[in-house]
Parts: structure tokens; C-alpha cells; sequence
């Protein structure tokens, strides 16, 4: 299990108030109305140097410490936490639509709503015809859950096996419930997707030559992560 983006409130110890926004590449501070500084970061990004990666939780944990302390802040609590699995995948994601379909079914069933599909947009090709090449839904504005290919993503021309990514974002409500205020639990978190795959292999419910490649992308997620 990896982490990417992430936005958290923190105290400015600083005598010096802060009173602008400060950007740069690796983080956002926004000073907000209560004295509170927002924090918006990418570890993965910034440890891919642009390509966004994700990092482990263990050495997210590290990184992250390392820049509110730099910053000269306190940490009072995790408003936003992005997770990502990436599985190299023998199987390309817009050859097999069941991949997609059945994740679609699966957000459903897992009580996810705005459930969004995204289709790899060909010049002359009507969107019926149009390959699927990722989904996202989310369920009570607590939290969303994602599956893409990153190589349409990355818009490349031409590959072998795909690299497929799951995202799982909590906010506010949901970092409470699962007890990530200032911590990251990752058996929490694991529990919490292997609950929703559990959900999405129900909808495939026996294996046949369509359903196979979805099982074998679920259970390289789950040893993956």
C-alpha cells in the first residue's frame, strides 16, 4: 500500500504569522481565517520527481514529518488521504471490459455513488465503441475509489502489459471513522479495500474466459498491497 496526495491542518509555531499562500513544487500552505495553516502535498510525486509514484506508508510517515517540522508547523490533523495500489498486469485494461464493468458493478453494490466512467477518446470512433480505461465512484462525500490504466493515462502509444492503479481517497468523516486523524494505520486501511474487493468479486461471481483476467488483476492487487 502506497500514499500520494494528502492535505492536513497544522499550527504555525512560528512567531512570524504566515499570511500568504506559499507554492512551490513539493507543497501548498494556505494560511486560513482560524490562525490554521492547510498543508497540500504529494510525497509520491515529489519522491518520483514528478512522476507520481506513491511511497510507502512507512516512509511516507518519515517524509512527512520531516516537512512539517522543516516548515516550522504542527501537525493537528489528516483532512485528506490518498492510498494507491499499482499492479504491472499481463492483461491491458481497454482489451478487457469486464475489468471495468464489473468494478462499475462493484462500486454499486459497495453503495458508491457519482459513479463516473472514463473512456480512451479516439478520433472518429463513436463513445459506444470507445474503450473503457478507468472508473471512480464515491460514496457519501466521505470517500472515493478509483481503478485506471496509468498507461492511458500517460497517453502511450503502444505496450505490452498495462499498469493498473486503485486509489482509494478518505476526507474528513471517513479519516475519523477510521481512526487517521494524525496516524496512518495501514491494517485499517487494508481491511477497509479488501472489504471492497471482497464486494467486487462477488459481482463476478463464477470464472469463465471473461470474468478471468479481472479475478487475476484482483488478487495481484490484494498480494500487491
Amino acid at each position: 500500500m502506497k500514499i500520494d496526495r494528502i492535505i492536513q491542518s497544522c499550527l504555525n509555531i512560528h512567531e512570524i504569522p504566515l499570511t500568504t499562500r506559499i507554492f512551490t513544487k513539493d507543497y501548498i500552505m494556505v494560511p486560513e481565517e482560524n490562525g490554521t495553516i492547510t498543508l497540500k502535498s504529494n510525497s509520491g510525486k515529489t519522491v518520483g520527481r514528478g512522476n507520481n509514484i506513491g511511497v510507502a506508508i512507512g516512509d511516507f510517515e518519515m517524509y512527512n514529518k520531516s516537512l512539517i517540522e522543516g516548515l516550522g508547523l504542527q501537525l493537528i490533523r489528516n483532512n485528506l488521504l490518498e492510498f494507491c495500489i499499482d499492479v504491472e498486469f499481463d492483461y491491458k485494461m481497454i482489451d478487457h471490459k469486464n475489468i471495468a464493468i464489473s468494478f462499475h458493478n462493484a462500486l454499486t453494490e459497495f453503495g458508491c455513488k457519482r459513479i463516473t466512467n472514463t473512456f480512451k477518446t479516439e478520433k472518429g470512433v463513436s463513445r459506444k465503441n470507445q474503450a473503457l480505461i478507468g472508473v471512480k465512484g464515491y460514496k457519501n462525500n466521505n470517500y472515493g475509489i478509483k481503478l485506471y490504466s496509468k498507461n492511458e493515462e500517460l497517453v502511450l502509444k503502444a505496450y505490452d502489459t498495462d499498469i493498473i492503479r486503485f486509489e482509494l481517497v478518505v476526507d474528513n468523516r471517513a479519516i475519523d471513522k477510521m481512526k487517521l486523524v494524525k496516524t496512518v494505520n495501514e491494517e485499517l486501511v487494508i481491511d477497509f479495500v479488501n472489504e471492497f474487493f471482497s464486494v467486487w468479486k462477488q459481482t463476478l461471481k463464477r470464472k469463465n474466459r471473461y470474468t478471468i483476467p479481472t479475478f487475476d488483476l484482483i488478487q495481484k492487487l490484494i498480494e500487491t498491497m
